[in-house]
């Protein structure tokens, strides 16, 4: 169950100092930074009002873990961070993961279909831990037509619960140039933000004429459009910059990074291709034939960042190069205008 108005209502067990609070209380930040939910403290006029007595109490258990959603048929929801996960240098990390769960996420891995995106290395996995690699179907995970998330911070490391973590993997990702990154213990992922804002109904708070036109945007709870953080970690206000301007609803204008021609002229922030890969700042394809060194003093856009760009008149749009050394380089996921 969604916890009602995205209000949560919390308590720490006595055992929490104020070092651990203030661990907890930066997850929280983390959390109401990019989405409309709101911690508040249990017995505030904010949790009083609310339509049910639920709330989540924070307790020193054995290891980190929490109930996925909202327990309706229990007031008080047991979240617990032992020692050992906020004395970690990822504590706060952890803690917006096991928020995460509370909120009414599983893990990324366990989606329906997660096959098609990474393999379970069954053998490999410590005796009793196998109910965290279990896949749930879509009666049970509603993925919001979000697609699956490598750096979803609800995406277990690919050596979690292994019998040897230096060696052995438990997860293998289908696609090799994620396998290193599973696991992030940065901060909540562009997707993970998205499908929160969605599971919750963020934008429906703000005004109807706020429409994102950008591809991946959603109005986020500010009620701005939101895009992709950089290397797609967290969210960033979409750029205005090589945009179309669009007429929306009631007189308002809405805008659309897009390219004209061949994209030549193309100065926009997209940094990321059609796949989804995150494009490679220029200042780091000095091996390749187009980087800053091939391109001074931002000759054809060319420049210290990772920004689609197209120096070659006989490309037909805006490209980068990715990291994978398969693919070397693609075209970007920008639209062409349409005037």
């Amino acid at each position: 169950m969604r916890w009602p108005h995205g209000i949560i209502p919390y308590t720490f067990d006595v055992a929490f100092n104020s070092y651990d609070r203030d661990i907890v209380i930066k997850a929280m930040r983390h959390w109401e930074e990019h989405t409309c939910l709101r911690f508040v403290p249990l017995g505030s006029p904010q949790a009083r009002n609310l339509p049910t007595d639920n709330y989540i109490k924070f307790i020193k258990g054995r290891g980190c873990w929490s109930k996925v959603g909202m327990f309706w048929w229990t007031s008080a929801q047991e979240l617990s961070l032992g020692n050992e996960c906020l004395q970690s240098k990822y504590a706060v990390a952890i803690a917006v993961h096991e928020m995460g769960h509370a909120i009414g996420f599983f893990h990324e891995h366990a989606r329906p279909d997660r096959d098609n995106y990474v393999t379970i290395q069954w053998d490999n996995i410590r005796w009793g831990r196998y109910r965290h690699f279990v896949r749930f179907g879509y009666n049970m995970i509603d993925t919001f037509d979000i697609p699956y998330d490598y750096l979803s911070i609800m995406h277990y490391a690919d050596n979690e619960f292994s019998w040897n973590r230096h060696s052995l993997r438990t997860i293998e990702t289908r696609d090799p140039a994620y396998q290193n990154i599973i696991g992030q213990s940065i901060s909540l992922s562009f997707l993970d933000i998205k499908m929160t804002n969605q599971m919750y109904k963020c934008a429906a708070r703000c005004p109807s004429y706020v429409r994102c036109t950008r591809p991946n945007s959603f109005v986020g709870p500010t009620c701005r459009c939101m895009c992709p953080g950089y290397h797609g970690l967290g969210t960033r206000e979409c750029p205005h910059e090589s945009t179309q301007i669009v007429h929306g609803y009631g007189g308002h204008r809405h805008r659309l990074d897009c390219y004209q021609g061949n994209g030549n002229t193309y100065r926009g922030s997209r940094s990321w291709t059609r796949s989804g890969r995150a494009c490679l700042n220029w200042s780091n394809t000095l091996d390749r034939d187009v980087s800053t060194l091939s391109y001074p003093r931002g000759s054809a856009g060319i420049g210290n960042h990772n920004y689609c760009r197209n120096p070659y008149p006989g490309s037909p749009q805006p490209w980068c190069y990715v990291g994978d050394i398969r693919i070397f380089w693609e075209y970007c996921d920008v639209p062409r205008c349409d005037y």
